[in-house]
């Protein structure tokens, strides 16, 4: 079992939540606390950052001079974050100042789950503890760290744990494929191979604001050599949560590895990286359908369908469809400055999920004086894809 620092995670956000609003019921008459103009427009639901001088760190409102007033995140740097619902334009005129104090965005830790809500319902959950889910599955299966559910704003859950067909694939995870250390082959993606596998050592440094929510886990890359079992990587997550809107839900996850051995060779593969398996309902293996028929359908920022965008390179990736009665979906964003950016994509042709895959163009070596960094903003939605809302947000994520 992984440790988790502090032993109330539900309790310590409870604490933070309290001096902290996210929802605002009224302004306050009370005079600003600060006030100052927007450098640049805010788009909506887009997160948006800006300076103010002379607060402590906690939560507040912002209100503009239109009427408009959202939840306001201040760190003890000044920053401060917010999430409009509707455009604001640049050099926007707004004041901070004191809200009531209402719970919206909490975290619940529990039967292995480190679940994060806001006021309509779950946003994701991150695994914490291995549950394997029958008692005929195989024990080399058996995986923890890595995010399912991540739900839709309504609550679909759009990820798929210990799939049909692919048993290896867990909700939104991260694995090498192909690999090569001291001149043996491992694989820590497919489990089944017995290659090797990843580990969550434990969860940490939880933070919660009225506007965002986060944490960072540590995990261990675990190489089969012959009898041996190696300590190949060091790999730790930093997660955003994002309390979102009533339009989108939303996170960041950044993922550093460090070798723990002299070199990590990747080998070029069609596959592998930062993987995204969505719900079974969307899942044609077994079935009588051919390829590409429209149970899960495929949108690229170049254009490209379910069909066409296998190993292209875009900028974003939507996958979305019916789940029980309901349609809803997600899209991922590489941040421009991952290795190889815009990494390929693995999109397979009859299962849903694609993976972000550098080793796609080539074989690249990890060492442990250079670490592999990578980030991706993921949003959720219900009904089909916003391609207006997708590329603002691109533009947005730098």
């Amino acid at each position: 079992m992984t440790s988790i620092e502090h032993t109330s995670i539900s309790s310590y956000f409870t604490q933070m939540f309290l001096f902290t609003s996210l929802l605002i019921l009224t302004a306050c008459g009370e005079a600003p606390l600060v006030s100052g103009h927007l450098d640049g427009s805010a788009p909506a639901h887009q997160l948006k950052d800006l300076l103010v001088t002379g607060l402590l760190s906690g939560g507040y409102c912002i209100e503009f001079s239109d009427g408009q007033t959202f939840p306001l995140e201040v760190d003890d740097e000044g920053k401060a974050i917010f999430i409009p619902t509707a455009d604001l334009p640049a050099d926007a005129q707004w004041e901070v100042r004191e809200c009531p104090a209402s719970v919206s965005l909490t975290s619940k830790n529990d039967d292995g789950l480190l679940t994060f809500s806001n006021k309509s319902g779950p946003i994701l959950s991150f695994v914490t503890e291995a549950r394997l889910p029958h008692d005929t599955t195989p024990a080399y299966y058996s995986r923890d760290g890595f995010i399912h559910p991540f739900y839709s704003p309504s609550g679909v859950e759009l990820t798929e744990d210990y799939p049909r067909g692919h048993t290896h694939q867990h909700g939104i995870f991260h694995a090498w494929t192909r690999s090569t250390i001291k001149g043996q082959m491992v694989d820590f993606w497919n489990q089944a191979a017995e290659l090797g596998t990843i580990k969550l050592v434990g969860v940490k440094e939880l933070h919660g604001g009225p506007v965002s929510a986060s944490f960072s886990a540590d995990l261990e890359y675990l190489a089969y050599i012959g009898s041996d079992t190696v300590l190949a990587a060091r790999e730790k997550w930093f997660v955003n949560v994002y309390a979102g809107t009533p339009k989108i839900n939303m996170m960041e996850i950044t993922i550093q590895q460090t070798p723990v051995i002299d070199s990590l060779i990747l080998n070029e593969y069609h596959y592998g990286g930062f993987g995204v398996r969505a719900h079974d309902a969307w899942n044609m293996e077994g079935t009588s359908l051919s390829p590409y028929d429209s149970l899960a359908f495929i949108k690229t920022s170049l254009g490209d369908d379910h069909a066409e965008s296998n190993h292209t390179r875009p900028t974003w990736i939507s996958m979305w469809g019916e789940i029980e009665g309901k349609t809803a979906g997600l899209t991922v964003f590489p941040h421009p400055s991952n290795f190889r950016h815009p990494q390929p994509v693995r999109v397979h042709p009859s299962m849903p999920y694609f993976t972000f895959a550098p080793m796609v163009a080539g074989e690249f070596v990890l060492t442990p004086d250079q670490a592999y960094t990578a980030r991706f903003l993921l949003i959720s939605y219900d009904g089909e894809p916003d391609e207006e809302l997708i590329e603002q947000t691109r533009k947005s994520y730098k």
